[in-house]
This record gives structure tokens, C-alpha cells and sequence, in this order.
């Protein structure tokens, strides 16, 4: 590579000449190349064009890929001579203000961020912009704090102009780290988005390496075998603590793999046929990322399933009775409705590490720290560790190393060698987290899950149950209407199990919907949906008599089903869902607990609380149909619809209205009885379970409005 400086109006602009690129620049695209992140490649050639005919727009360009490529002071004096000459474009501000916020000059990058919203105020990236104006006041706050470490870049022989991501220090070798990168070696040669081989435009999946100190520095790099890494991304999550077993991901891209448990052997004899699967409730394929292993029995992770605080969470398994228990959600002192991801547990087993992309973050991931309080049996409130650990990029991977006098990391400040790079943490005192061993008392609590050994398949219609708890969630179905997926058939067969142990029991089923269609078609097409549920149970031997199915369509969502007037995805998904009430349980012989999903409150729609304050204790409704189709009349636009199934003639109840008194049913039953509807009737309810003449009859000493119920159905 040549390098040349050179002065165009007191304008000085780095010129780089790659003679193999020249080749490259004829039949590539300066903007392609922008946009798939390649601005290494992408530089020269737009500095050629630039000296073949000098503009504005080029000079941009320019700046921009030398920001991307961590050339700041050169960036900045481009984009001060495109200010000095009244260049108009917002985004000369926008990078202005990113070159200050990387330099950790707070107050100027915030000037800058004030200016390109001004310039640009209905801009797609107005709300990223507004977080980064949030994360420079908390820059400045954090700044006046005393640092208490440093921080010092691996260096270029562990170190390349690609990512190195995952950094994980050797259990037993405190001079040797392991980690992966998408450098030029690697085995996937160059891949676009999909997984598919292009040599244009797409980058270098990622391979396992382990770098070694020599003589005092970081310089042996060397890759995982080539019995480990393949053509496809091969991403390191962690060490046993042994450090003979290794887990890591395998996919032919980031987001769509499984996790894998392997040795370091490279000797082909001496490895399995087929290497096994991690077998566990972290499931890379639909979306879950980092994970952590404390003593190889507690699993930490980071989910986007249904029923977290909003984009990724921390969740909790233990490793207990050769089984894996329920993932729970380590709540919201820790997560938030920003990404909570790559945790770290420390010796003790109570201080806990993570990354968070939030308001409270100087960039955009930053590591934060919690300890768990035995006084209050909970999590202290999370913080921002500060600088140096943190900087205006995404700092993730934090992890100790034994002796607590280290620490390393991914970062990708601009102060680096390339993408992300691995940086090494030097403390000036033992962190005292990893000088004391113990039990982690914060996961005491969490619940057995149906046993998942270490095959590699899972038997999902022979599930075994170690205790007599037993723990369900929302059974959750897709665009597709899936209702019976993998994770819905395990619940179900739990119940097949629970109602074989408990005869009196007895189920309650009510679906919910995402608004997307008419609300008549939303209220039958729910009941049909849960009528899937109803007849795997049935197939399974579960009564018919111990089963009752609901449907309440979109009228009480959960979450909000839109934003703005745009559908709220998240919402939406949390919407699609069929909630279960267990009745009857003898709950001395055993426990159950059915988790509610949690709304971040940005989300909560009030419809659903005030359903709830409505259906606790005696309710009535009037039914207006029993058939055995979709009732078509205008009258089931009322938003208080609801279906319930008599699973004695197979007819569908459509019922209206939710009233507190009998007085006011009745006078609402009038009305309809004038529109047509005769052969409408009052029903009550008491916790939304309907009841029948004698069980009416039982309860009118506890609901003495009951009586006037009775008195209206008595035989004339």
C-alpha cells in the first residue's frame, strides 16, 4: 500500500493507492461497497476518482469510509473544508458529531447531533440520533469518574483490519486467549448475508483462533484446526471449565445456526463421527445469542423470545437432575427495552457482567455490572462501569480473567485496528468478585424444566418430569397460525402428564390475535386455533369434560398491535397467544406456575388490564348465538365479544357485553331482544369461569346478586 499526503487549499486528505484494486474499482460499486460495510475496499477507489475530478459529494464519500476505517483526524479536516465551502449536506454534521462522540468530546459532538437534526428533523435515523445527544450527556457524566484501570489494544499480531470478536481467556493458561474472526484466512471464504458465496460484495465468515504471549508480547495467532472450522461461520461462545470442552456456534450466517460441544483434539481419530449439539434451552436457531457457563451447571443468555422486557433479555437455566430447568428472565433490574447481551457471572456467583445498548450507555454497547443483594434476595440496581472499559463504540465479551487482576474484551472505538479488536483490561487492585467461590443463591429459585439430556434429539411426546412442579408459558403460534409447535406440544404433553395425576383438574383455554384482520373473522378464527390445542389433548387421552375453549380474538390485547399507525411487530407477536387457567388442582399434592408475559410499559395496552379488573369476581354476559359457523351479524363489532365452546353439542357461544350488575344486563338484553336477537340470554361469570344453574344456585351467599339472576331464570 502507498500512502500520500498532499495540500489542496490547507485541505489535507489521505490518499491511499492499492494497485490490486484497480482491477477491483472497474467492475465494482463504490456505493455497493458502502453499503455492505466494505469501506476498506471502498476507500482507494473512491480516492482515484477524487483525483481524476475533485467534487464535494466524492470528498464525503471519502470522509465517511475513512471514519468507518478509524482515520478520524483525516475525516474530520475533509469534513471541515466541505463546512468551510458551505457544503450543504446534513450528513457532514452527522459525522462531525460521530468523529467528536469517538473522540469522547462530548459537549461538541452534541452541537453537531443539535445541528444535522436541524438540518435533517424527519429523518429516519431521528430517534438512533437522539439516543446518541442521551449517550454524550451520560459521556459527560461518567468522564468525571475516577478510572480505576487501563486498557490496552491486543495489538496487530491478534489484531487485523476484520473483526475479532468473543475474546475468551484459557481456564489453564493465563498467557493464552481464544477467540474468532472474520480475517482473511478463515475457511467460508467470502459469503453475502444469505450464507451464498460472493466474492464482490460479500464478507469472510468467522473461524476459532487462539492467540499466545511470546517473549512478553501478544504474537502467535493460529486457528482452531481445520477439523473444527468449516465453510460456514464458526463463532467460539465459551470454554468448560476445565478447559478441555469447547462451545461454539455454527451457521452459514450469524443469525440462523446450532451450538456445538467439541474438544480441542484435531486428531480425526480421535473425535467423534458427528459432533454432538448443545441440547439446552438457549436455541441459536431462532434467534438466541451469547452465552456464559458458570461451573459448567448455569447457563446465562440473551433472547428475544416472547415474554421479555423488549429487544434482547438475560435469561438463567440450570444444569439439574441430567436436565436443563425452565430459562427464567433475570427481570428488570438487569433487562430493559433496549438489548441486554454477553454476560459474564464472576467467581462469586453474584456479580454479574453484561452489555447493554440503552440510554445509560456512552455508544452503543457498554459493559455494566449488578451484584445480587441476600439482604433484599434480588438485584442491586445495574451501572455503567465507565472508561476506559467503555468507550463511544459497542463494548462487548467483557470477561475476568481468574487471578481478578484481568480482563478482556471486543471493541469496536474507533481508536482501533479494524473492525471490532480484542483489548486486554489491567486493573490496579484484585477485583474481590473473583477472589470468593460460592453457590450463585440468585438462581435457587429457578423452576425444572421436562428433562433435555445430552442426545442429540429431543423426544418431544416423551417428556419426563423429575418433581411434581410444573411451569408453563403462553402457548404462542405464528403468522402461519403453528399453533402446535415444538415448544407447544412439550407444554401440552406436561398437562397430558398433570391431569393423569390429578383427576379433578381441568384446563382453560382462550386465544388471542393480532388485530390484522376483521374482528368477526379475528373472534372465530381464534376458536378455531384453539380448537388444535383441544384436539391433541383429546388424541392424548385427556376428558373432553375436563377441557374448555375461549376465544376473545383482538378484543384484549396484551401489547399495543400498533404505533403510530404502523403495526408494532413486537405487540403483535405477543399477541398471537393462547393463555391457560388449571382449575381444581389440589395444590398440596402439586405446584404450578403459569408465567404471564411481560410488557415493557412502552408497549402495554390498557385493554387487557382493564379486561382482567373486569372479569374478577361475578360478571354477566348475554349470549346472542349457539351455532355451529361464524356468526355474521354487525352485533359481534361490540369490542366486549367473546366465544366460548360447549363441548357437549360442538356449538360456538357468541357472548357480548361484560356488566357488573344484573340490572345492567338486562336492560342491555332488552335492547337486543328489540333488534331482533330472541333468543338472547343472561349468563354469568365468576373469574371468567361460566356457571351453570347450580353452581349459580351455590354461589349466591358469596354474590348476593345472584338472586336476581335465579329469580329471572326460574320456570315461569
Amino acid at each position: 500500500m502507498i500512502r500520500k499526503i498532499f495540500n489542496i487549499k490547507h485541505l489535507f486528505i489521505y490518499i491511499g493507492l492499492f494497485c490490486s484494486f484497480y482491477t477491483f474499482s472497474q467492475k465494482s460499486d463504490v456505493d455497493k461497497l458502502m453499503a455492505h460495510g466494505k469501506y476498506f475496499e471502498a476507500l482507494p477507489i473512491i480516492t482515484e476518482k477524487f483525483n481524476q475530478k475533485s467534487s464535494d459529494e466524492l470528498l464525503l464519500k471519502m470522509a465517511i469510509c475513512m471514519f468507518q476505517t478509524n482515520k478520524l483526524d483525516e475525516a474530520q479536516r475533509n469534513l471541515q473544508y466541505l463546512v468551510d465551502n458551505n457544503y450543504s449536506n446534513p450528513d457532514v454534521n452527522l459525522y462531525l458529531g460521530k468523529i467528536a462522540h469517538q473522540k469522547l468530546k462530548f459537549d461538541e459532538a452534541i452541537q453537531y447531533y443539535k445541528k444535522y437534526l436541524r438540518q435533517n428533523p424527519n429523518g429516519k435515523d431521528k430517534r438512533s440520533i437522539v439516543l446518541d445527544v442521551k449517550r454524550c450527556y451520560q459521556g459527560t457524566i461518567l468522564s468525571k469518574k475516577e478510572k480505576l484501570c487501563i486498557i490496552d489494544n491486543l495489538g496487530e499480531h491478534i489484531n487485523t483490519v476484520y473483526d475479532e470478536i468473543s475474546p475468551i481467556p484459557s481456564p489453564l493458561n493465563e498467557d493464552r486467549i481464544y477467540f474468532s474472526s472474520n480475517r482473511e484466512d478463515t475457511e467460508g471464504g467470502l459469503r453475502d448475508e444469505n450464507g451464498l458465496r460472493d466474492d464482490l460484495y460479500g464478507n469472510y465468515c468467522m473461524d476459532m483462533y487462539a492467540g499466545s504471549v511470546a517473549d512478553g508480547e501478544w504474537k502467535e495467532t493460529k486457528a482452531i484446526g481445520n477439523l473444527l472450522n468449516t465453510a460456514r461461520y464458526d463463532i467460539l461462545k465459551d470454554i468448560s471449565a476445565n478447559g478441555k470442552v469447547i462451545y461454539y456456534f455454527k451457521g452459514f450466517t450469524t443469525s440462523k445456526g446450532e451450538i456445538y460441544v467439541d474438544t480441542f483434539k484435531v486428531n480425526a481419530d480421535e473425535r467423534p463421527i458427528e459432533t454432538p449439539k448443545f441440547i439446552s434451552p438457549m436455541i441459536a436457531s431462532e434467534g438466541d445469542v451469547y452465552f456464559h457457563l458458570f461451573t459448567d451447571t448455569f447457563l446465562i443468555f440473551a433472547s428475544q423470545r416472547l415474554g421479555g422486557f423488549g429487544g434482547y433479555d438475560l435469561y438463567v437455566s440450570e444444569f439439574h437432575n441430567n436436565g436443563w430447568t425452565a430459562p427464567k428472565n433475570l427481570g428488570p433490574q438487569i433487562n430493559s427495552a433496549y438489548d441486554e447481551t454477553s454476560p459474564f457471572l464472576s467467581i462469586d456467583g453474584r456479580t454479574l457482567y453484561f452489555s447493554n445498548n440503552g440510554e445509560k450507555s456512552v455508544g452503543g454497547f457498554d459493559v455494566f455490572k449488578t451484584k445480587f443483594n441476600r439482604n433484599i434476595m434480588d438485584w442491586e440496581k445495574a451501572e455503567n462501569v465507565g472508561f476506559p472499559i467503555n468507550s463511544a463504540g459497542d463494548d462487548l465479551c467483557f470477561k475476568l480473567t481468574k487471578d481478578g487482576y484481568k480482563a478482556y474484551l471486543c471493541s469496536n472505538r474507533k481508536d482501533g485496528i479494524g473492525g471490532f479488536d480484542v483489548y486486554n483490561i489491567l486493573y490496579n487492585s484484585l477485583q474481590e468478585e473473583q477472589s470468593e467461590r460460592s453457590k450463585p443463591i440468585v438462581f435457587s429459585e429457578v423452576q425444572p424444566l421436562d428433562s433435555i439430556n445430552k442426545s442429540n434429539q429431543i423426544d418431544i411426546n416423551n417428556t419426563v418430569q423429575t418433581t411434581k412442579f410444573y411451569e408453563f408459558s403462553p402457548f404462542y403460534y405464528d403468522n402461519e397460525d403453528n399453533v402446535l409447535s415444538q415448544n407447544t406440544i412439550r407444554q401440552l404433553n406436561k398437562l397430558v402428564k398433570l391431569s393423569q395425576e390429578n383427576p379433578k383438574v381441568t384446563f382453560d383455554f382462550t386465544c388471542n390475535s393480532d388485530e390484522t384482520g376483521p374482528s368477526g373473522i379475528d373472534l372465530y378464527f381464534c376458536i378455531k386455533r384453539v380448537e388444535k390445542i383441544q384436539e391433541y389433548l383429546l388424541k392424548q387421552g385427556v376428558s373432553i369434560n375436563k377441557i374448555q375453549i375461549n376465544s376473545c380474538g383482538s378484543n384484549y390485547p396484551i401489547a399495543e398491535n400498533y404505533s403510530n399507525g404502523k403495526p408494532n411487530i413486537s405487540g403483535q407477536k405477543m399477541n398471537r397467544r393462547i393463555d391457560m387457567i388449571i382449575r381444581n388442582l389440589d395444590e398440596n399434592e402439586v405446584r404450578v406456575v403459569i408465567e404471564e408475559p411481560q410488557v415493557n410499559e412502552v408497549m402495554a395496552s390498557k385493554d387487557n388490564e382493564l379486561y382482567k379488573k373486569k372479569t374478577s369476581g361475578l360478571v354477566y354476559r348475554i349470549q346472542i348465538a349457539s351455532i355451529k359457523q361464524m356468526y355474521k351479524g354487525n352485533i359481534i363489532n361490540n369490542k366486549d365479544t367473546y366465544i366460548d365452546k360447549n363441548m357437549d353439542s360442538g356449538q360456538y357461544r357468541y357472548m357480548i357485553g361484560l356488566f357488573s350488575t344484573f340490572t345492567e344486563a338486562q336492560k342491555e338484553l332488552k335492547t337486543i331482544k328489540e333488534d331482533g336477537i330472541q333468543d338472547a340470554i343472561i349468563v354469568p361469570y365468576i373469574n371468567g369461569n361460566r356457571l351453570s344453574s347450580t353452581l349459580a344456585n351455590d354461589s349466591k351467599k358469596i354474590y348476593p346478586d345472584l338472586q336476581k339472576y335465579l329469580l329471572y331464570t326460574k320456570p315461569k
